[in-house]
């Protein structure tokens, strides 16, 4: 829970956190690198209680690229008809993005800074140890609840960016409904990695969805 706090404090006072703006893969691996030694250092758990190896990975790689394409569908419904503003969703942080800078987001940012981070963390450490001191449905539920909370200022800040304040939905309501989707795809990261017992589908669901998305921001900037 600290961690979490930590990580939405961060986000408010770095300007740089904005997604669109490309930063260096090395803080994401050393942050990545801080987990792993976590896990294995202090939580005692082998490369396998965290889900990082490639056993079952022909299931992990199916589950995922299906479930990335499958969480994208809806939102990409949204983005096109949202219905609560009269022109398709646009968001301002990818607007005049290169293809190297797009290449830098797809492969740093939401590859290595988020999917696998945040996969890990949640899903390898979080999930891991929250279903053997709770029981499978608590702890799904406890890595889900912070997954949410996790994401309060970075979806905040992604909202303030797009068209959807201009719209007749108050903004602190924009904020509160996008916290289901954000648990509905961290539940979804949770069964597999709970089916496949390996961080490589939900790794890569993770990566998928965010990617589709992504370039269909970009794609229309």
């Amino acid at each position: 829970m600290a961690l979490v706090a930590l990580n939405n404090v961060v986000l408010l006072w770095d300007d740089h956190s904005a997604a669109g703006v490309i930063e260096s893969p090395v803080g994401g691996v050393v942050q990545w690198g801080v987990v792993v030694g976590w896990s294995l250092l202090v939580a005692r758990m082998s490369l396998k209680d965290v889900g990082l190896t490639l056993g079952n990975w022909q299931s992990g790689v199916g589950w995922g690229l299906g479930a990335g394409v499958a969480m994208a569908v809806p939102a990409w419904l949204f983005f096109f008809f949202p219905l609560i503003v009269p022109a398709p969703v646009n968001y301002e942080g990818y607007s005049g993005l290169g293809r190297g800078d797009a290449a830098g987001v797809v492969f740093v940012q939401l590859l290595v800074r988020t999917a696998l981070l945040e996969e890990t963390l949640f899903r390898g450490l979080i999930q891991q140890q929250g279903v053997q001191w709770l029981g499978a449905p608590r702890g799904i539920a406890l890595s889900c609840a912070l997954f949410v909370l996790w994401h309060v200022v970075i979806v905040s800040r992604t909202i303030e960016q797009t068209n959807l304040p201009s719209g007749p939905v108050p903004v602190p309501v924009l904020h509160l409904a996008a916290a289901a989707p954000v648990a509905a795809a961290g539940l979804i990261f949770s069964l597999i990695r709970y089916r496949t017992d390996s961080l490589v589908g939900p790794i890569l669901a993770h990566w998928t969805v965010n990617t589709l998305i992504f370039l269909s921001f970009w794609g229309g900037s």
